[in-house]
């Protein structure tokens, strides 16, 4: 059966749900367990204290996010009602068509409600990692999980309106899918399943096909492990047109992660049996130092250096300082979500230091 997380690999490598049959997941890398506490920080806000300041405010910021999507779909006038919110279902939700479960997922966020006389439900999907993800319109996931959760009948929602909250940047806007919307897109599902069945199906490597796909870099898809064809067979830079030196950065991205993802799997070996790879071993990390409390750190050093020096050497902690600023604005000016963040935002401007990234490479959508 399909995840609903990997339609958008299915639908462009349809030989890919063939050839991760078989394949363990991969172990959970650093950025793939900050991106679980975030989840976990969204659905149990009174776990803060136990996470790092920098994931309990990246949920601040997206549960915020939320509730002004929230408020957006369902705002506090006549005609509309939020009824349930369903945020920590055990039981997936399934995609069913012809008799058969061919979808599976589990929706991060479900506001069920009434517009003008219609029950419907919005679906949101927190996006807590770094890279781009597909617009909600384009958003095969997303599609997924409004059609399931359009046909749970115990919910009994006739239309659905689906949308992402990322991790940066901001939210999209909601895609609605009508009453007459909704069965076409699981005649769409239901398309790229059959696909996807087909043992034979092509294996065609690509940047979105690839990046979280478990037979990447094994014997199950011998593309990954071999370079392709056309960067050896390639006439030489200079000589390439703007569509040919688009086809190169395309080729070298794939092939850049399909090296990752090999690294990855070789340190796992090694990890678990020291002779594994002949001629490499694990050496551990570097060991870095913090001082969390100043008071006790000021107690040492005071006698080194002037209170002035001592102020230079301090970084304000954000977290602490933005969330007593909340308070003091929900407490006295009832100001929340969105408007607060934005009020932080301009209270600190005089004394925030804005600093520019490096320019990056970044395909076209």
């Amino acid at each position: 059966m399909i995840r609903a997380s990997n339609i958008h690999r299915d639908r462009n490598c349809s030989g890919a749900a063939a050839a991760c049959e078989g394949v363990p997941e991969p172990v959970a890398q650093v950025w793939t367990g900050e991106g679980t506490i975030v989840h976990d920080l969204l659905k149990h806000p009174e776990k803060a204290s136990e996470a790092e300041d920098h994931l309990v405010e990246i949920a601040d910021q997206m549960q915020g996010c939320a509730d002004w999507i929230v408020d957006k779909i369902f705002p506090e006038q006549e005609g509309y009602e939020r009824l349930e919110l369903i945020r920590d279902r055990e039981e997936p939700f399934f995609v069913e068509y012809e008799g058969r479960k061919i979808i599976s997922g589990h929706p991060d966020f479900i506001q069920i409600g009434v517009i003008l006389g219609k029950r419907v439900a919005l679906i949101l999907d927190f996006k807590s990692g770094y890279l781009e993800v597909p617009a909600p319109e384009m958003n095969d996931q997303l599609r997924a999980y409004a059609v399931m959760v359009w046909q749970d009948e115990s919910l009994a929602v006739e239309e659905v309106y689906v949308s992402i909250v990322p991790r940066f940047g901001k939210s999209p806007v909601p895609v609605h899918y009508t009453a007459d919307e909704l069965p076409l897109a699981l005649l769409d599902l239901a398309d790229v399943d059959a696909a996807s069945r087909d043992k034979k199906a092509v294996r065609t490597p690509s940047v979105g096909a690839c990046r979280y796909c478990r037979a990447r870099a094994t014997s199950k898809c011998p593309e990954t492990l071999n370079i392709d064809p056309r960067l050896i067979t390639m006439n030489s830079l200079i000589d390439l047109s703007p569509e040919k030196k688009g086809e190169l950065l395309d080729l070298a991205e794939i092939a850049t992660g399909n090296i990752k993802k090999l690294k990855e799997r070789l340190k796992e070996e090694i990890a678990s049996d020291p002779n594994a790879v002949e001629g490499w071993h694990m050496v551990p990390g570097d060991v870095r130092g913090s001082i969390p409390n100043v008071d006790a750190c000021y107690q040492i050093v005071s006698d080194f250096m002037t209170m002035e020096e001592w102020q230079s050497c301090l970084k304000i902690a954000q977290k602490p300082l933005k969330d007593a600023i909340k308070d003091f604005l929900g407490a006295t000016e009832n100001i929340k979500g969105k408007a607060a963040a934005q009020r932080i935002k301009e209270i600190l401007a005089p004394v925030t230091v804005l600093k520019q990234g490096e320019d990056r490479l970044e395909k076209k959508s």
